[in-house]
């Protein structure tokens, strides 16, 4: 295949937009909770944004004529790091590129497969990361801890809001009802949002199905009516209720879920004004261009190698979970 349709195929756009339409059936808790478009940095991988505390106050009555009352600031934190980088690559074979042939397929086709499911293996990997990022947002920290990068992001979620059952929910007489709705006016009264939300995996959701107390709640009907058609209960106590089973494999380590088996999650509806994902920049070379390019959190472009000739494909991305008001999450552990 001529370079000239070479590096219209690896130009950074190109490849990049196919990043972006790539779909994971596997993954779900970062588009649950990031479902709008990021928020860019200013540039480079700093972040920083302000903690928000509700205020609970009501406005105070003045006399007719009577100057405004001032009202004192509400009181903030801030959070401000660095992003997140993540860079991985693979070879293209030179000589593949070059002679892909397939009977009845155009070059051009066969070509795009081949460097499609290379980067697609990449990007989930990508993706995991930030699934990975999302679920350590709602427990309060989020650690690195590779040979290269040591970091810890420290989210602010009171201990308040990681709260105790009163009794295991693994025992089917345990009221979890009550459990529930306590930790509910916990994100009510703290946060000021309307808890929306439950997160937790099938282990949990098995606690809940086979409880005394929510059947008896639920009634039968509905009851039936839930587990019939989703196979789960999927509302309770006002909260639409996701089940999250799936997870990944650390380096070296065993299968690990991102909702953890003890753990119940409740969250207001998403929005960019308690939690968004922020994307930074990092600098990339194009292929065949000389100038350097800012792009902003995932990417993927493609440099040429020289020995062996070939092409190295990156997948890439800069970005960092932000809690602006970590009053709006419950994260419970169940089984005491």
């Amino acid at each position: 295949m001529p370079l000239g349709e070479v590096q219209e195929l690896l130009d950074y756009v190109t490849l990049t937009a196919a990043v972006d339409e790539f779909r994971y059936a596997d993954l779900g808790i970062a588009n649950f909770l990031f479902p709008g478009q990021a928020k860019r940095t200013n540039g480079g991988d700093s972040f920083r944004y302000d903690i928000r505390k509700a205020s609970r106050d009501t406005a105070a009555p003045k006399s007719p004529g009577a100057p405004s009352k001032r009202v004192a600031l509400v009181p903030k934190g801030t959070k401000a790091g660095r992003c997140i980088h993540v860079a991985e690559h693979k070879m293209l074979d030179g000589d593949r590129m070059a002679n892909v042939r397939r009977m009845g397929s155009r070059e051009r086709e066969q070509l795009q497969a081949y460097v499609a499911a290379e980067q697609l293996d990449l990007s989930r990997r990508r993706a995991r990361l930030r699934e990975l990022a999302g679920a350590a947002m709602l427990i309060g920290t989020l650690s690195i801890d590779e040979d290269d990068v040591k970091a810890d992001v420290d989210y602010d979620i009171d201990n308040t809001h990681k709260p105790t059952a009163s009794v295991s929910w693994a025992t089917s007489t345990t009221d979890i009802v009550t459990d529930i709705r306590t930790w509910k006016r916990l994100v009510s009264q703290d946060s000021g949002y309307t808890p929306a939300h439950a997160l937790c995996n099938e282990g949990v959701m098995s606690y809940l199905m086979a409880n005394d107390v929510v059947k008896e709640f639920m009634g039968e009907g509905v009851y039936k009516a839930q587990v019939g058609q989703a196979g789960y209960i999927t509302q309770l106590c006002g909260l639409t209720i996701h089940v999250f089973d799936h997870g990944y494999i650390p380096s070296g380590g065993s299968f690990t879920r991102y909702v953890a088996d003890d753990k119940f999650v409740i969250v207001p509806t998403p929005e960019p004004s308690w939690c968004q994902v922020l994307e930074g920049s990092t600098y990339i070379k194009n292929l065949g261009a000389e100038a350097l390019v800012e792009v902003f959190g995932p990417f993927s472009n493609a440099v040429i190698e020289a020995d062996p000739a070939g092409y190295k494909l990156i997948v890439g991305d800069t970005f960092i979970p932000a809690l602006y008001v970590p009053d709006a999450v419950v994260y419970a552990d169940v089984t005491p």
